[in-house]
């Protein structure tokens, strides 16, 4: 049982070294929270680069044409690169979009949309149900980055895919919403490495 648990704590530390500590931000529709929602997943490579994924999890063909966000300790200035939507040469970046009709009161810093507003997406540029779309942020970034805020548009929601929502996060603080990197993190690393070398230890004697 011993030798079990410390093989599990190593492994569990590896992983954690391997894939980092970026936390999976779920948002929820307005209108219809139960059908329309994605997970949105941040992460800081350099200090100059933001990479934002997005994943549609909604049900039925509900479709992701906007998304926007504020940032703790770090600000975007331009739309690198973007993949696996159903036309990353659909999306625009804009630091002060129009919200569109006054229907949504944005006060957020970046945005990412497939038209020429956040109310008037276009769909077909847009991500898909189950599909997930990474974008590519150039801009400078703090070693505290995190995100505070962030709001997502969808449209052709529901069964008859007529419909349109939103969603938005409204964080107290940076490291609420996002985890990059934690103490603890290499805490349990550490931990780990040294119940594999106590466990490699007993094993010779």
């Amino acid at each position: 049982m011993i030798k079990y648990f410390l093989k599990r704590v190593s492994l569990t530390a590896a992983l954690v070294l391997v894939f980092g500590s970026a936390t999976a931000i779920p948002i929820y529709g307005t209108n219809d929270p139960a059908n329309n929602s994605a997970e949105v997943t941040v992460d800081s490579p350099s200090s100059s680069q933001l990479l934002i994924e997005v994943e549609n999890t909604s049900n039925f063909g509900a479709i992701i044409t906007s998304f926007a966000f504020s940032l703790f300790d770090g600000l975007a200035n331009s739309l690198v690169t973007v993949s696996g939507t159903q036309d990353d040469s659909g999306w625009n970046f804009s630091s002060d979009a129009d919200s569109g009709n006054g229907t949504f009161n944005l006060n957020l810093e970046s945005y990412a949309i497939t038209g020429n507003n956040v109310n008037g997406g276009d769909p077909q540029s847009g991500i898909a149900v189950a599909t997930i779309g990474l974008f590519d942020f150039g801009g400078t970034f703090g070693p505290n980055f995190g995100i505070t805020e962030i709001f997502v548009r969808w449209q052709q929601t529901g069964m008859d895919g007529e419909g349109s929502d939103y969603g938005s996060v409204i964080c107290a603080d940076g490291d609420s919403c996002t985890t990059v990197s934690e103490p603890g993190t290499l805490a349990l690393f550490g931990l780990g490495l040294a119940a594999l070398g106590l466990f490699r230890r007993r094993r010779k004697i």
